[in-house]
């Protein structure tokens, strides 16, 4: 298997893993009994039904890397430019602020 692929299968068992987790701590508590009434488990396995039905289909899927490959992709070039540097704020955030002179406000159009 190559690492792209790796890569691709852990980030869905960890989002599966996630989703469970969330469902347990956050749905447990407005189905505390699904299985109570009959509206409840029909409703469930119809749900249950979909997720199998969307999961055979899923697992179809192949996922081709080879197109990391191909000359197209490797001749790929960035014409982007560089964001040059700017002040992030100020040394203590309760000083008052200072006052811009004209120049610098005419200059950028403010």
């Amino acid at each position: 298997m190559t690492s792209s692929l790796n890569n691709i299968l852990v980030v869905v068992g960890v989002l599966i893993v996630l989703f469970f987790a969330a469902f347990y701590l956050f749905g447990k508590s407005e189905l505390s009994d699904p299985l109570s009434n009959n509206l409840a488990r029909q409703e469930l396995l119809t749900k249950t039904q979909i997720f199998i039905s969307r999961s055979a289909k899923l697992q179809q899927i192949t996922i081709d890397s080879g197109f990391f490959a191909e000359p197209a992709f490797v001749n790929l070039r960035s014409f982007s430019t560089a964001v040059p540097d700017q002040p992030l704020g100020k040394n203590n955030i309760f000083t008052e602020p200072q006052s811009i002179p004209a120049s610098v406000v005419n200059s950028s159009g403010g």
